[in-house]
C-alpha cells in the first residue's frame, strides 16, 4: 500500500511540475510574440524629415551658409535624376538641400550620415508673366 501511495504522490508531483513548465512556456511564447509584433517596425532607422534635425546633422559634417534657410526635399524617386551627374550616387531616402542665395546644393544620406555630393548650382526662378 505504501508503494502505491508513493507512486501516486510521485505522479502528482510530475503532473504539477509538467503543468508549471507548460504554463511558463506559454507565457514566454506569448510575451515573445507580443514583443515581436509591437517592436518589429522599429528595426529600420527612420529617415529624418524635420528640417532642423537634418540641418543639425549636416552641419556637423560641413560648414553651412548662415543667414539663409535652405530648401530641403527627400529623394522619393530617382528616375527623374538618372541622367544628371550630381545624382549618380543618390538613393531613395537621401535628402537634397539647396541654398538658393549661396548657390549650393548638398546631397545628404541619412542612412550613412554623410554627404554624398556637394556642388555649386545656379537656380533659375521663373518670373511671373506680365498681366
Amino acid at each position: 500500500m505504501d508503494n502505491l501511495d508513493k507512486k501516486n504522490s510521485d505522479r502528482k508531483i510530475y503532473i504539477i511540475i509538467g503543468l508549471i513548465l507548460f504554463f511558463l512556456t506559454c507565457i514566454i511564447l506569448l510575451a515573445s510574440v507580443y514583443l515581436y509584433l509591437n517592436n518589429n517596425h522599429k528595426t529600420t532607422l527612420p529617415v529624418p524629415t524635420d528640417t532642423a534635425m537634418i540641418m543639425l546633422k549636416v552641419g556637423r559634417l560641413v560648414d553651412l551658409p548662415s543667414g539663409e534657410t535652405p530648401q530641403v526635399a527627400p529623394i522619393n524617386d530617382i528616375a527623374p535624376f538618372k541622367n544628371q551627374p550630381f545624382f549618380t550616387r543618390a538613393r531613395m531616402g537621401d535628402i537634397l538641400i539647396v541654398y538658393i542665395n549661396s548657390h549650393l546644393a548638398i546631397l545628404y544620406s541619412p542612412d550613412e550620415d554623410k554627404i554624398i555630393n556637394m556642388s555649386k548650382v545656379t537656380v533659375v526662378v521663373p518670373k511671373p508673366a506680365a498681366l
